[in-house]
């Protein structure tokens, strides 16, 4: 049944779009002293990018590397920025994930249903 695949993939699409794009504001948002997640388990956040990057990596039997290692290093970046290293772009690294968000979503949106 096509539309049964086509509908679950949008919906998946939109979610996983959906969540990123939120998580992007509300990290923006804490940033920019916007509002305040508090918590010192922020800083380790980065550790999730690092983890997609190499699940990413193991899944595809070592045959995607460069999606999977950009998530790896830009992730150890900002680790890395999180536990000490000064690094002024920190504090717009959300928008990233509003990109990628937005993407998602509007790649969920057009594609064949």
């Amino acid at each position: 049944m096509p539309g049964i695949s086509g509908s679950g993939r949008l919906g998946s699409g939109m979610f996983w779009g959906g969540l990123i794009v939120a998580l992007g504001v509300a990290f923006l948002a804490n940033n920019l002293g916007v509002i305040n997640l508090g918590g010192s388990i922020f800083q380790w956040w980065p550790v999730i990018l690092i983890a997609v990057g190499a699940w990413l990596l193991i899944s595809s039997g070592f045959r995607r590397m460069v999606a999977p290692l950009v998530l790896i290093v830009i992730g150890a970046i900002f680790l890395l920025g999180n536990l000490g290293l000064d690094i002024n772009l920190l504090e717009y690294w959300p928008v990233l994930l509003i990109i990628i968000g937005v993407g998602i979503l509007s790649r969920a949106i057009r594609s064949p249903r």
